[in-house]
């Protein structure tokens, strides 16, 4: 899926030479793209009153943001919604935003149920 829509890293090497410096590939549909381009921004933007939109992508935008160029985290943040993406339509289950206090929590009592 996500070659489908472009944003697969390329490969830039010759004989023994190896590119450091890869990008997004392109290769897949521009109107994908562009759609995940909007909605990750709708994503990572906060409301009126400085509430974010999906916390959990946000606070992954702005770890990002840190050591990696803007526009890098943006592509990390639509790699991440196309992951969301295809767990919905595996599972068929809704989307619900999930913090990593919740997550941490409930696979911490899957993981003793497992050790048990």
């Amino acid at each position: 899926m996500v070659a489908f829509f472009g944003i697969d890293p390329s490969v830039n090497q010759s004989g023994k030479f190896t590119g450091d410096r890869n990008r997004i590939s392109k290769r897949g549909t521009r109107f994908g793209r562009r759609v995940l381009f909007t909605v990750a921004m709708a994503s990572i933007r906060t409301t009126r009153n400085g509430q974010p939109i999906n916390p959990v992508l946000r606070d992954f935008y702005q770890n990002k943001c840190v050591n990696k160029k803007k526009k890098v985290a943006l592509v990390a943040v639509m790699h991440k919604l196309l992951h969301y993406m295809f767990a919905v339509l595996r599972d068929g289950k809704p989307y619900h935003v999930r913090k990593p206090e919740h997550h941490q929590s409930w696979r911490g009592d899957k993981l003793q149920l497992v050790a048990a």
